[in-house]
């Protein structure tokens, strides 16, 4: 899943980082599923949805300030995703626990603060999602 060592995750077999550029990424057989959410003079959002890493399908925010990521949000989606017509605070709680139960095996116990940045697992209810969030410095 998430790499300790740079935060790099591994898609489309290749891996992504701090590191990777926008262009980079278009090049990328899976940037075909990624959609503009929003820009500005410096950063440019992007959904991906749905990419598949270690076997796990995830929907993925990227933000790029600068032409490099600052910032991949992965939301693991679950069978009983459906839209927001199943939405459920119930189902959000699962899938946090299950985002936990990923960052604790592929990174250890918390906290997940490295040289490069920090990983963390969240629930927003404000938005009423969760997600694994890794940013970078």
């Amino acid at each position: 899943m998430i790499i300790s060592r740079d935060g790099s995750l591994v898609i489309d077999g290749n891996a992504v980082s701090s590191d990777t550029k926008l262009a980079v990424l278009e090049e990328m057989p899976v940037w075909s599923k990624s959609q503009l959410v929003s820009q500005s003079d410096q950063i440019k959002t992007f959904s991906v949805r749905p990419v598949l890493i270690d076997g796990l399908t995830f929907s993925i925010i990227l933000v790029f300030r600068h032409e490099y990521i600052s910032l991949i949000q992965l939301s693991l989606l679950l069978d009983e995703d459906k839209g927001w017509e199943s939405w459920s605070e119930a189902t959000e709680a699962k899938r946090k626990a299950k985002h936990d139960e990923l960052l604790a095996s592929a990174l250890g116990s918390q906290p997940w603060n490295y040289s490069w940045g920090q990983v963390f697992s969240d629930y927003d209810p404000r938005s009423g999602s969760s997600a694994i969030s890794v940013q970078f410095s």
